[in-house]
């Protein structure tokens, strides 16, 4: 809208400016990426120290560092729908946009999946220079399960080197998780990305149409994203299929 009148608009649109400029300022994580590592000897090979724990009482748990996460999140259909991800909010407001466009048409192309967010030193290339990335994965594959089954029998997951190995392409890639013997890496004071901060959008349900229709226009255009969708029939971000 071009015009604005009235202090509620004015308000609304002073609100809509401060959120913009708070996202442009919001700090942002580094992410690992295996194109990073592409000079390495075995490309589909690395070595990485973690630096948070699964669970506070692991033995290595540095209060500082926080934990890792899961996360229920959305992504907007379309090629560009990765730009706009944001937490499922259906558990904790009892409505989630994604959500309720998902159940009215399934075949939109509403993406759900829990993600673990992970911080760990990596090694790109093997040039023992480690750097903090936020390792992303989907949390139904089974490297979430690995790394969950190295905090059972060890009690930490911070105190060793593993090696990721990377197998497959596509839908397909698998990653296979090995501890190894090698020395911890020498980093006194690891970066430690603040997962909630940078990472998880965690976007209010009355904000949601705008948030998605910035890379989605929908099925009719623009005006799609902005009109509510009809409660889904879920009751829990549980209920979602992903």
């Amino acid at each position: 809208m071009s015009v604005i009148t009235g202090l509620a608009g004015l308000r609304a649109k002073q609100q809509e400016q401060a959120e913009k400029e708070a996202a442009r300022n919001r700090p942002k994580a580094e992410y690992f990426n295996w194109k990073d590592n592409s000079k390495a000897t075995n490309p589909d090979q690395i070595l990485v120290q973690f630096v948070q724990e699964l669970d506070a009482s692991a033995t290595g748990y540095i209060e500082e560092h926080g934990l890792a996460v899961a996360a229920v999140e959305h992504e907007a259909p379309g090629p560009k729908g990765y730009l706009a991800r944001a937490l499922c909010t259906l558990d904790s407001e009892g409505q989630c946009y994604a959500c309720e466009r998902r159940k009215a048409d399934y075949q939109e192309g509403w993406k759900t999946k829990t993600n673990l967010y992970i911080n760990a030193l990596v090694d790109y290339n093997g040039k023992g220079e480690p750097v903090t990335r936020v390792i992303s994965r989907n949390f139904n594959q089974s490297f979430a399960q690995q790394l969950m089954d190295e905090a059972v029998e060890n009690g930490t997951i911070t105190d060793k080197v593993y090696k990721i190995t990377r197998h497959g392409s596509g839908t397909q890639t698998v990653w296979v998780l090995s501890p190894t013997s090698k020395p911890v890496f020498k980093v006194a004071e690891p970066e430690v990305f603040d997962l909630k901060e940078t990472v998880l959008r965690d976007i209010s349900y009355d904000r949601q149409p705008d948030y998605f229709g910035r890379v989605w226009d929908g099925p009719e255009g623009e005006a799609a994203a902005a009109a509510p969708a009809g409660r889904a029939a879920a009751t829990s971000s549980e209920d979602v299929e992903w």
